[in-house]
């Protein structure tokens, strides 16, 4: 008997551990995906994005975290990635610990809660155009970077909100300004020199982490200058 138990216990941990590892790498490589597909999709906000970081940052170095505060189309940029196609579209569910009323519903006490961020943030009436890819919807007129509470439901909600929304907002900030810095993402061309088409569809990966279907690009350098950055990096 105290063998099962050792051996439960044990696999509690292995399961653990995996879904630890895997909500971190699986939902990383598909918010990365993700970003490559919209650069492809929406050339426009590209060169924007590469204008503000020109300006900003210049040639001849990677953007840094110090950066940041004077990137603001960046920043819209990494929050709407967020919002337009989440690496986990449904939220986990929770259970209600007492009863409650909600816009006249009566919810006993006990009820599985499944929320659905991805309706949330696809609701025209917040979102409108919900399904493009617009940066400029998280900056104010005078284009400084709008909060936007409601975002913070791509982590899920109450005290189990994930725990790591800090390390993906930064990885997806660093990745996507140092990509956007030295490289242009467009569409890949056939053997007759014309662009190959890219559609938005997805799958799934392990029933709930989702994934754009392939998609062919073609990620070059911009100029001179970007191969010798990129060299430098390569090699430090």
């Amino acid at each position: 008997m105290e063998l099962q138990r050792i051996h439960w216990r044990e696999e509690v941990v292995r399961v653990t551990m995996g879904s630890i590892y895997q909500a971190g790498a699986e939902t990383t490589v598909s918010s990365m995906s993700f970003l490559f597909l919209a650069l492809v999709l929406f050339p426009g906000v590209q060169r924007r994005a590469q204008a503000e970081l020109d300006v900003v940052v210049g040639r001849y170095r990677l953007p840094s975290f110090d950066d940041r505060p004077r990137l603001p189309y960046m920043e819209a940029l990494c929050k709407e990635l967020l919002r337009w196609q989440m690496a986990v579209p449904l939220g986990f569910s929770r259970v209600s610990s007492t009863d409650d009323v909600c816009k006249g519903f009566f919810i006993p006490r006990g009820t599985k809660i499944i929320p659905n961020p991805w309706a949330i943030l696809h609701d025209p009436e917040i979102y409108p155009d919900p399904e493009e890819f617009k940066p400029e919807r998280f900056l104010d007129e005078d284009g400084s970077v709008r909060d936007d509470p409601t975002l913070s439901l791509v982590f899920g909600i109450g005290k189990r909100i994930c725990p790591g929304r800090h390390l993906v907002d930064a990885t997806i900030f660093i990745v996507a300004s140092s990509v956007l810095s030295v490289f242009s993402v467009m569409k890949a061309k056939d053997e007759n020199g014309h662009g190959i088409p890219v559609k938005l569809a997805v799958t799934t990966k392990q029933g709930f982490i989702v994934h754009p279907e392939k998609f062919d690009c073609s990620i070059v350098p911009r100029d001179k200058v970007a191969e010798g950055l990129i060299s430098a990096n390569a090699l430090s």
